[in-house]
């Protein structure tokens, strides 16, 4: 089943990719992020939406205050979702009950992607990088760029490589682990201005405003040329 999200409070689900049927919540709240795992959909979104599912049919909102939350990943047996003001909130499987986790930072998190052997990575505004290895313990990676929007992380499972991308700058940052970063060479004069990264398959795919989509041309590992990210950007 596909499932797509959006506001307000619309849900759009498909067999077949091809013909969509069209559900509404009757909520004005934003739904941002959607993840499955272990037979349970979890939706995120704006003004305290989260909800669940495991037919993907019917929604069950969950206890979550006011917070606004902007992704949410399924990670070592168990739900991650980030959102503004540093949120971190965690749930096991079921996706019913959730735990707010210690972030350390009052930025806003804009993405979050589990990756090789446990460790998982958050990326936000003001350049903020963190990474866990039991999505309970949050650190800050270093060589941050407090000027970076950073949008999207992915990984590629295979390997344990992350890349994350930013929407303010053109900038795409790599790292082995999720714990060191360097920024991945690009096209002279080409602006990469990216709300959100994908890896598919054998190659990363991001994609921004204007139509605006880049691959990693087939690499794997994501761009091959690098150069170190410095504090001052």
């Amino acid at each position: 089943m596909f499932i797509a999200v959006g506001s307000p409070g619309v849900i759009l689900t498909s067999q077949d990719g091809i013909s969509w049927s069209k559900k509404s919540l009757g909520t004005t709240q934003k739904l941002k992020s959607i993840a499955h795992g272990y037979g349970t959909f979890v939706i995120v979104g704006s003004a305290g939406a989260l909800l669940t599912s495991t037919d993907g049919q019917n929604w069950t909102q969950r206890p979550n205050g006011l917070d606004d939350l902007n992704d949410v990943a399924y990670v070592n047996y168990g739900f991650i979702a980030v959102g503004s003001n540093g949120v971190i909130k965690t749930s096991s499987e079921t996706g019913i009950d959730w735990s707010v986790r210690g972030s350390g930072t009052i930025n806003e998190l804009r993405s979050v992607k589990g990756g090789f052997n446990g460790r998982s990575v958050i990326v936000g505004n003001q350049g903020t990088i963190l990474s866990s290895k039991d999505s309970k313990y949050w650190y800050q990676a270093p060589f941050q760029d407090q000027t970076l929007s950073l949008s999207s992380v992915d990984c590629n499972l295979s390997n344990g490589r992350f890349v994350a991308v930013c929407s303010n700058k053109s900038v795409a940052l790599v790292s082995p682990d999720g714990e060191g970063w360097v920024d991945a060479a690009k096209p002279t004069g080409s602006a990469w201005f990216f709300n959100r990264i994908r890896f598919l398959g054998n190659s990363f795919l991001a994609v921004g405003g204007k139509g605006t989509f880049r691959s990693s041309y087939n690499n794997p590992d994501g761009p091959k040329a690098q150069r170190n990210v410095s504090s001052s950007g």
